[in-house]
């Protein structure tokens, strides 16, 4: 029997990379509290981790707030992984000609365990437009792009991951019910 990966861990490298995920979503900065309640860790257990990242240039402090922010080690580690990445190379030119045809931010993601992974985009030249999502992810559900993944996934695999969501909205408009879904889903195929 294969031990879990679980028991291989090293707990303070996974708490790093906890931290780390911190600076995904909402706010760009955060002081050594709020990491600390996020996280839920001691102040001094997060001000050690703090104070190794920052070491290594991962986070940095901004001295006008006070708050930490990802650093250039994490920028450039960030664009080294997507530049590796063969098929969002691919997946540019493709974004291009589809902003120059709908004149609107065009994006390249991917379904990986419900959610999307956005890859790849390229900014509509409108003044009013989307917000570049690169590097977020959101429920398949959620997104326009998420629905399109859902509406042409092979049926059984669509039931399952449905079956095994829980369906969150993100606003108002989020169709959470599923047999509302799978209309809209429909509807988009």
């Amino acid at each position: 029997m294969k031990a879990a990966a679980e028991n291989y861990m090293i707990k303070t490298v996974a708490r790093a990379m906890d931290l780390l995920d911190q600076f995904r979503e909402g706010e760009a900065e955060f002081g050594i509290t709020d990491l600390s309640h996020r996280l839920k860790l001691e102040k001094n257990s997060v001000f050690r981790l703090v104070v190794t990242l920052a070491a290594k240039k991962y986070i940095e402090l901004n001295n006008s707030t006070g708050k930490y922010r990802l650093g250039r080690q994490a920028r450039a580690l960030g664009q080294l992984a997507a530049a590796q990445i063969e098929y969002v190379n691919h997946a540019r030119p493709v974004l291009n000609d589809l902003k120059q045809q709908c004149h609107e931010t065009c994006y390249f993601s991917v379904n990986k365990d419900g959610y999307t992974y956005y890859l790849d985009g390229v900014e509509s030249d409108l003044p009013v437009r989307v917000v570049q999502l690169v590097g977020k992810s959101r429920p398949l559900c959620c997104t326009a792009a998420g629905r399109v993944l859902l509406a042409f996934m092979e049926p059984q695999k669509l039931m399952n991951l449905l079956a095994n969501s829980d369906t969150k909205g993100f606003t108002a408009s989020t169709i959470t019910d599923i047999d509302l879904l799978q209309n809209d889903l429909n509807k988009v195929a």
